[in-house]
């Protein structure tokens, strides 16, 4: 409904753009679409910088990564993945996986790289460091892909 309404607004109507986006984040954001939703509120902004809905929605559902908070609490370990796989498709020459046995392939030596590399090392310092210290490390660790 909201995709659609935008269709309807000439580029003038700027505070009513960014309405429809701040919208259409929030129910995005419901439906599970958490990156979708990020890109939502951060379009909103660029039609209003001052809608405040998008604003407190964006801190709200961020994390120190940029990326949408996870709902699990495991919001390192997600932003490792994030990283290490941008990074596959970096190499790849390339912004997606193949099918699913290359991405699983792929996410099981990501997933490798956390629990023999990063928890046992630092695990419980995590949460005390900082999440540029933190981005640096993720970089650091190399896998083997």
């Amino acid at each position: 409904m909201y995709k659609t309404a935008l269709k309807h607004f000439s580029e003038d109507k700027k505070e009513d753009i960014a309405d429809v986006y701040q919208n259409l984040g929030c129910s995005l954001w419901e439906a599970g679409a958490r990156e979708e939703a990020l890109e939502a509120w951060q379009t909103c902004l660029k039609y209003n910088p001052e809608q405040k809905y998008a604003k407190e929605n964006l801190k709200d559902f961020t994390n120190g990564y940029g990326l949408g908070k996870s709902s699990v609490g495991m919001d390192d370990f997600w932003a490792f993945v994030n990283l290490k796989r941008k990074e596959y498709y970096s190499i790849n020459g390339r912004d997606y996986f193949k099918g699913i046995n290359e991405a699983n392939v792929v996410l099981k030596k990501i997933t490798h790289a956390w629990d023999s590399k990063i928890l046992p090392k630092y695990g419980a310092k995590l949460d005390r460091m900082k999440a540029k210290d933190i981005i640096k490390l993720f970089e650091e660790t190399k896998i083997l892909i």
